[in-house]
C-alpha cells in the first residue's frame, strides 16, 4: 500500500483514480491545482503523486517543478490530456512517467506499480 497524492481539477478523473487506485489498496488524497499540491506535499509527502498538468491557479508543470526543487527523491506521475509536448516537459522537470489522457485503468495500476517498485526520482536536468 502505497500513499498517492492525485492532482485534478477534473473530479470525474480524481473519482476514476481513486476506483483505479483503492482497488490496489492504496490511500488516495486529492488536490485541485499545482498550488494546493505543493501546499499539501510539504505538509506530509507522499510515496507517489499523480499530477494533471492543465489546471487553474498553478499547473501540474509548476508543481512538479517545485516539488522536485525541495524533495528531488519524490516520484511523479504526468498526466495530461494536452499534446505531448508538455508531458515531455514534465519529464525534464523530473517525473518519472507520463500518461496521456484518456487514462485505461490498467495502464494507470500498471505505470503506478512500475514507478513504485521499478522507478528511481530523476533530479532536475
Amino acid at each position: 500500500m502505497a500513499r498517492i497524492l492525485v492532482v485534478d481539477d477534473d473530479q470525474v478523473v480524481r473519482a476514476m483514480l481513486q476506483a483505479v487506485l483503492e482497488v490496489e489498496d492504496h490511500q488516495v488524497d486529492f488536490a485541485c491545482d499545482g498550488m494546493e499540491a505543493v501546499k499539501t506535499f510539504r505538509t506530509e509527502p507522499y510515496d507517489l503523486v499523480i499530477m494533471d498538468l492543465a489546471m487553474p491557479q498553478r499547473n501540474g508543470l509548476w508543481a512538479i517543478n517545485q516539488i522536485k526543487e525541495e524533495f528531488t527523491w519524490a516520484k511523479i506521475i504526468a498526466i495530461s490530456g494536452q499534446e505531448a509536448v508538455h508531458l515531455s516537459k514534465a519529464e525534464e522537470l523530473g517525473a518519472c512517467e507520463v500518461l496521456l489522457k484518456p487514462l485505461a485503468p490498467r495502464e494507470v495500476q500498471d505505470t503506478v506499480h512500475w514507478t513504485l517498485h521499478h522507478s528511481h526520482a530523476t533530479s532536475k536536468a
